[in-house]
């Protein structure tokens, strides 16, 4: 009997190493580059022109790769977004007469799970799908271009935030919570590095990414109040001969937020072997190295 414990203690033993052997827990650090964009109250029903309308983004992070099947990531991303009235296809949209652009820098954290195995520090599981999801924190400030000149948006109150005759509408911070989520696809490349790419859109939580949400505030009391360049910033249609006329009239779409999303390709390192970029392998530096005795 006591041979029998004994034997059955060493198998768990060794069971338990081989288990903590092919789960072998690692930090990769990459980077990518791609494209970004919007969907708000600017943007186009038509995704042509939203695609030709993408700016350039980047992104950085550090992944966490718990298992073979469930990472988390921290990054950081950069993205400039933009749309033009005067690009869309819509008569009405057109007369309105807005754009916007801004550059938008976001923190996040994420959880990742592969669909499939994904072990690249060993020989087999080189490439997988995954799908991600987590929470993050950016910053935006959209301008525009007018008269030759470049101003930022947020200030000037274009739909009446912060006066007294819309105790509805306040001025929106620049900061703001996001939702990404979205997936992608990761192979290896040899046994330093692997290739990424992610798409993944941000739910948001402002109608105002684009300074565009609501009505036409009264002209006359916004340029009373924050001056004749508000005002104007405002009420910019072109064929309006009295600008006060568009007073109530819909502007945007409140009850629709904004997001966006980005496309990043880029590689990742991962950090078990610093002396090495020709692989594990070259090192001598194995991660597999399972010596369980066979029964």
């Amino acid at each position: 009997m006591n041979n029998l414990k004994h034997y059955t203690t060493l198998l768990f033993l060794c069971l338990s190493l081989c288990i903590a052997q092919a789960q072998i827990s690692y930090f990769e650090i990459g980077g990518g580059i791609g494209v970004s964009n919007y969907n708000g109250d600017m943007s186009s029903d038509n995704i042509g022109k939203v695609l030709s309308t993408s700016l350039p983004s980047a992104t950085g992070y550090v992944r966490y790769n718990l298992s073979p099947y469930i990472n988390f990531k921290g990054g950081i991303t950069y993205a400039r977004l933009a749309a033009d009235d005067s690009k869309s296809g819509n008569p009405g949209i057109i007369n309105r007469n807005l754009s916007f652009f801004s550059d938008l820098y976001e923190v996040a954290l994420s959880g990742e799970v592969n669909i499939f195995k994904y072990e690249p520090l060993n020989d087999g599981s080189i490439f997988t799908l995954y799908a991600m999801a987590g929470i993050g924190g950016f910053y935006f400030n959209p301008l525009t271009e007018f008269e030759g000149q470049v101003y930022e948006l947020q200030p000037f109150g274009t739909e009446g935030q912060g006066l007294e005759a819309y105790p509805d509408r306040d001025f929106y911070s620049l900061y703001q919570l996001s939702l990404p989520f979205g997936g992608g696809l990761k192979f290896k490349i040899n046994e330093a590095l692997n290739f990424n790419t992610e798409l993944s859109w941000r739910v948001t939580f402002t109608d105002y990414l684009d300074d565009l949400s609501n009505t036409y505030p009264d002209y006359n009391l916004l340029a009373e109040s924050r001056g004749e360049l508000a005002a104007r910033l405002s009420h910019r249609t072109l064929d309006s001969g009295d600008p006060g006329a568009l007073d109530g009239r819909r502007r945007g779409n409140p009850t629709v937020r904004d997001y966006y999303f980005t496309l990043h390709v880029g590689v990742s390192y991962n950090l078990v072997d610093f002396g090495s970029f020709s692989g594990y392998r070259g090192s001598g530096k194995r991660i597999n190295t399972s010596k369980c005795p066979k029964f």
